[in-house]
């Protein structure tokens, strides 16, 4: 599931959330968590809105809010339905909050939840996470008997 980890708050939902993964899992079994990498000077402005996509049609802006003593931070999306005459017909909007993750603060959740970390990467291909990168795809393996 893209970055649905992400969307629990605090320490003890996490490692009771990490826990029951595990015990789910087969010995040797393998779990996939994907959470992106904080921007420090994005969260360092603390308020940001921008347009993302733009058409003839549409308009679609981000407006985000950081909570850096928290670590979340708060989307809303808002879309703009345009008539021909480029006029605004209708707005959509949807908010969400998400929890980020340092990358040394997941890997101590990983090793109190009892997993073994076997490989950190920057995106689905396999690229090696330096922490330069936006994305972190944690591959986590329960112990094999």
């Amino acid at each position: 599931p893209y970055r649905m980890f992400m969307h629990l708050y605090e320490l003890n939902v996490q490692l009771d959330a990490l826990r029951r993964l595990k015990r789910a899992l087969k010995p040797g079994g393998t779990m996939v968590i994907d959470l992106f990498n904080p921007d420090i000077p994005r969260i360092a402005k603390g308020k940001s809105e921008f347009l993302m996509d733009e058409t003839n049609e549409y308009k679609v802006w981000l407006k985000e809010e950081f909570d850096a003593y928290r670590q979340i931070v708060v989307n809303e999306f808002k879309l703009e339905k345009l008539n021909k005459s480029g006029i605004i017909e209708y707005t959509a909007k949807r908010d969400f909050k998400a929890r980020w993750f340092y990358p040394l603060e997941f890997a101590a959740l990983i090793f109190y939840s009892g997993f073994f970390r076997t490989e950190v990467y920057a995106d689905y291909f396999g690229k090696k996470f330096t922490g330069a990168e936006d994305k972190m795809i944690w591959v986590l393996q329960k112990e094999a008997l």
